[in-house]
C-alpha cells in the first residue's frame, strides 16, 4: 500500500517558482532567524526582571506567544519551500493540514487578544483612574491571559465533519 500523498505537479511560470524560492528559502528564514534570536532576548530580559507586573506579565506572555509562533512556522516553511510536485508521507499531509494551521493561528490570535488586554488596560487607566486602581492586578490579569489562550484554542480547533 502506498503510504504517500502525491499533488499533480502544478504547471507553474518559472518566475513565479524562483519567487516563491526566494521568498520561502532565503528570506523567510532571516525573519525567523532574527525574530528568533531577538524574542529570544526579549525573555531572557523581561525573565531576569524583579518586577512582578500586570505589563510585565503582558509582555512576557506576548514574547512567548510570538516565540512559539515562530518556533511553529519553521515545519511550514520546510513545507512550503519544497517542491510543489514532491510526495508527502500520510503523517506528514496530516500534520500539515489539521494541526499546524490550528497552532500556528492559535498563536497569533493569542498575540492579538494580548495587545486587546494591553490596549483596554491603557483606556482604562487614561478615562477612569480610580476604576484602574481597583481592577488593576496581577492575579486578574494571569486569568485574562489564560482565558484567552483557551479562547483563542478554542476558536481554532478543527471541525471535524461527521460522515
Amino acid at each position: 500500500m502506498n503510504n504517500t500523498s502525491c499533488f499533480p505537479s502544478a504547471d507553474e511560470p518559472p518566475d513565479v517558482a524562483e519567487l516563491r524560492n526566494v521568498t520561502y528559502a532565503i528570506i523567510m528564514p532571516v525573519i525567523l532567524a532574527f525574530g528568533f534570536l531577538l524574542n529570544t532576548f526579549s525573555l531572557l530580559v523581561a525573565g531576569q526582571s524583579a518586577l512582578n507586573s500586570v505589563a510585565l506579565s503582558y509582555l512576557f506572555a506576548m514574547i512567548l506567544s510570538n516565540t512559539f509562533l515562530m518556533i511553529f512556522a519553521v515545519p511550514w516553511l520546510v513545507h512550503r519551500s519544497s517542491e510543489p510536485s514532491e510526495c508527502y508521507s500520510h503523517s506528514n499531509a496530516f500534520y500539515h493540514a489539521y494541526f499546524e494551521p490550528v497552532i500556528l493561528n492559535w498563536m497569533a490570535t493569542f498575540s492579538s487578544y494580548i495587545l486587546l488586554c494591553m490596549s483596554i488596560e491603557r483606556f482604562v487607566s487614561v478615562t477612569h483612574p480610580a476604576f484602574f486602581r481597583r481592577i488593576h492586578l496581577l492575579p486578574r490579569a494571569r486569568a485574562a491571559l489564560l482565558v484567552f489562550l483557551c479562547l483563542s484554542l478554542a476558536i481554532h480547533v478543527p471541525h471535524v465533519p461527521e460522515k
